[in-house]
């Protein structure tokens, strides 16, 4: 796939609620779509209604009057995010799982679906490269911590004003800077496809998985264990795994 433009999106939320599975009530939606050169096709930013309560924290900076006065609803804002994603739109979020989860989660038992793009989460992908230690109890587990978007746009040098941190729209422009300066660096430059070859009684099955980074062994064999267990009939399984730039 040659991505034409890349949409960066970003969400606020009230801050109560979990992460994981996101169950936190939006409360700003942005997005910024540019040109793998970096020109802005577009950009949008909405205050959301519905929340009705808001955690007392310095993340959380959208107010119950703004919701109250500017609020529109959701569906509304994500029919507009929707309409200007197509098929060579590359996705982009600090935070992926989270923000897409959240959204989806907003238009479940709706008309509207959020497309099946690739999407690349800044904040994952460049785990390694910021290589920031993990503090307090999760310190006894391996690997580093995710680094916040202003962590990634210090060890990218992009320019920041911290003050207007949590504005989503202020977000999507500092993703954009990071995913365009990490293309430079090499840092966001590769999909990787895990081809999984599934041979049935009488069925040959191919599933094509899509990666930001390079899959572990230990990563490929996990998914292959999962199709096991999910299908008792498979006889065979075998996997290759192959690379191409993102951005040409």
């Amino acid at each position: 796939m040659n991505y034409t433009s890349i949409l960066v999106f970003d969400l606020e939320t009230n801050g109560i609620g979990d992460f994981r599975p996101p169950t936190q009530t939006i409360t700003q939606l942005a997005f910024v779509k540019f040109t793998p050169e970096g020109r802005v096709l577009k950009e949008y930013s909405q205050i959301i209604k519905g929340a009705t309560q808001i955690k007392n924290h310095p993340s959380v900076t959208i107010t119950l009057n703004q919701i109250r006065n500017e609020g529109i609803d959701k569906l509304q804002a994500i029919q507009t995010l929707i309409n200007n994603i197509d098929s060579e739109t590359l996705l982009c979020s600090h935070n992926f799982e989270f923000d897409s989860g959240l959204i989806k989660r907003a238009i479940d038992n709706s008309d509207l679906s959020f497309p099946n793009n690739f999407g690349i989460c800044t904040m994952k992908a460049s785990t390694d490269y910021c290589k920031l230690p993990k503090l307090g109890a999760a310190s006894k587990y391996p690997g580093y911590k995710f680094p916040t978007l202003e962590e990634l746009a210090n060890k990218l040098n992009v320019s920041i004003d911290s003050s207007k941190f949590h504005d989503a729209l202020y977000d999507c422009h500092i993703t954009k800077e990071c995913f365009l300066q990490g293309i430079n660096n090499g840092l966001f430059n590769d999909q990787w496809t895990l081809t999984i070859t599934t041979k049935y009684k009488d069925i040959t099955d191919i599933d094509n998985i899509l990666f930001y980074y390079k899959p572990s062994v230990t990563e490929i064999n996990q998914k292959m264990s999962r199709l096991f267990q999910k299908y008792s009939s498979i006889n065979s399984q075998s996997w290759e795994l192959s690379s191409k730039k993102l951005i040409n």
